[in-house]
Parts: C-alpha cells; sequence; structure tokens
C-alpha cells in the first residue's frame, strides 16, 4: 500500500467505494469494515496492495481474519 503512488491511491479508495455502493444496494448492511494488512507482522501473507471489505449486520462481529 505505501509503494503505490497517489493516483493508484484515488483508485483504489474508488474501487472500494464502488464495492461498498454494490453491497449496499444489494444487501443494506449496518455498518462495514475496510482491513488493510500491510507486512508479515500486520497479517500479510500476499504481497501486493491489499484492501479487503466486508458488510457487517448490527451484532455480528468480523472475524479475526478475512479467512477464518
Amino acid at each position: 500500500l505505501f509503494d503505490i503512488n497517489d493516483d493508484e491511491v484515488v483508485d483504489l479508495w474508488s474501487l472500494v467505494k464502488q464495492g461498498k455502493d454494490m453491497v449496499e444496494q444489494k444487501y443494506q448492511p449496518d455498518g462495514y469494515n475496510i482491513g488493510i494488512n500491510v507486512g508479515e507482522s500486520a497479517g500479510q501473507s500476499i504481497f501486493h496492495s491489499p484492501s479487503i471489505s466486508a458488510s457487517n449486520p448490527v451484532g455480528e462481529v468480523f472475524p479475526t481474519s478475512p479467512l477464518s
């Protein structure tokens, strides 16, 4: 994430917003979690510019890992 240029940061957040809008239309969640793990000690296992979005109904807690 820290290796991409400013235009790529804008594009990344534009994609996050587009994904949020698509989820909003279909599921109307109560909230969202957006996670970015940078570095192996932070949980990153695939070294690319990651962004994971998940919609959450009220009372549902996002798992500690999106893969769990």
